[in-house]
């Protein structure tokens, strides 16, 4: 009696056991909102600073081998109105001095890593957009532009294309020619990844938006470009178009403009207000090529840099007290918001011209400080 006592409570509690692991399991299946903060890191590779490699050391190349911070790395640039031959870079825009074939086992290398690789079209250099806009909604096999866009970046097997337009203005007809060129891209590549190098304030209020919900009252220090991409997103909805499913992300080029009313963050926020998906914000080791800002790591490093690494103000008013231009004050900002990223012009970068603060990062510094904040 006392045996099959003993055994009457063996079972029960086996089968409490049974109950209490199927609540658990039950439990750790229940759907709870995500607080993971989604972040990313965009670097782009001038293909005229890679030193030359070959099919014997791609393995070791100055592609193959980028950072494990970057999750994103975008080639840059291609022409708009390239062409392809499949033979070599001529007629592309792009400047690597390797042959195809060991590029394109170097790029091989770096997506087994789980980093893609993106094509950049257009920047400073390139300009001539309107023979690829031209090419919007026509057959790809008729056309020239698209289809050496499509042939390339399926010979180099890329994830997708980065859209980098640098002509000056906001007027209509830029827009438009903005406008198109994006489209007949996105007729090149199919569903590959899609995004853009935004201009610093391409998302500022100005009187030709002033009507606009957001934009009561506010104009714009700047002229230039100010206004641009909110002009070119408004002409994208305006057509049926939805953003955050055209563009996979953003990156703000948010540096050569100094430090005279001119905060990142804001360029950013700005941003938000008329795009929904990830954001990366720009910034460029220095020296920066125009307005003399210099990027520290530390926001009493920029303190003690008042002339170089203190913004003054935003777009819209002058602060009464600066704002430091460090990676921390970025970071701190970025943490705070979900499918955030980073940007970088350029990897790799050396120091080039006069660096006034003692305390600018450098690229190692860069990279050592992102990683030591956690953000990536």
């Amino acid at each position: 009696m006392k045996i099959i006592y003993l055994l009457l409570i063996y079972f029960l509690l086996i089968g409490c056991g049974g109950a209490n692991k199927t609540n658990k399991n039950r439990d750790i299946n229940i759907s709870k909102p995500s607080k993971v903060k989604k972040h990313f890191a965009v670097g782009y590779m001038p293909s005229w600073s890679i030193p030359w490699f070959d099919e014997s050391s791609y393995k070791s190349s100055k592609i193959a081998t980028v950072d494990s911070l970057f999750s994103h790395i975008v080639i840059s640039f291609a022409k708009p109105n390239l062409t392809f031959n499949s033979k070599d870079w001529s007629g592309t825009g792009i400047e690597f001095s390797s042959d195809l074939n060991s590029t394109k086992k170097a790029i091989k290398l770096l997506q087994n890593r789980g980093v893609k690789v993106l094509l950049a079209i257009g920047g400073e250099s390139y300009k001539s957009w309107q023979p690829l806009a031209n090419e919007y909604s026509q057959n790809i096999s008729t056309s020239v532009h698209k289809k050496a866009l499509k042939d390339l970046v399926r010979y180099l097997n890329l994830d997708g294309v980065d859209v980098d337009y640098e002509i000056q203005g906001a007027d209509t007809a830029n827009i438009t020619r903005y406008y198109k060129s994006i489209l007949a891209i996105k007729e090149a590549i199919g569903n590959k990844i899609l995004t853009i190098a935004a201009w610093s304030t391409g998302a500022d209020c100005t009187a030709n938006t002033i009507n606009t919900i957001g934009c009561e009252n506010k104009i714009s220090y700047w002229g230039g470009n100010a206004g641009r991409e909110r002009l070119l997103f408004k002409k994208f909805e305006q057509n049926g178009q939805n953003l955050k499913s055209l563009f996979n992300y953003i990156s703000i080029m948010s540096y050569d403009g100094g430090i005279d009313r001119f905060d990142p963050i804001s360029f950013y926020k700005n941003y938000q207000s008329i795009y929904k998906g990830p954001i990366a914000l720009g910034m460029e080791i220095p020296a920066e090529g125009w307005g003399g800002a210099e990027l520290v790591a530390k926001n009493n490093d920029a303190l003690d840099c008042n002339q170089t690494s203190m913004i003054s103000g935003n777009s819209y008013i002058t602060y009464t007290r600066k704002h430091p231009y460090s990676i921390e004050s970025f970071i701190n900002f970025l943490n705070s918001q979900t499918n955030s990223g980073i940007m970088l012009w350029s990897i790799y970068k050396k120091r080039e011209g006069t660096v006034n603060c003692p305390k600018a990062v450098n690229y190692k510094n860069f990279i050592n400080t992102i990683k030591n904040k956690g953000y990536i």
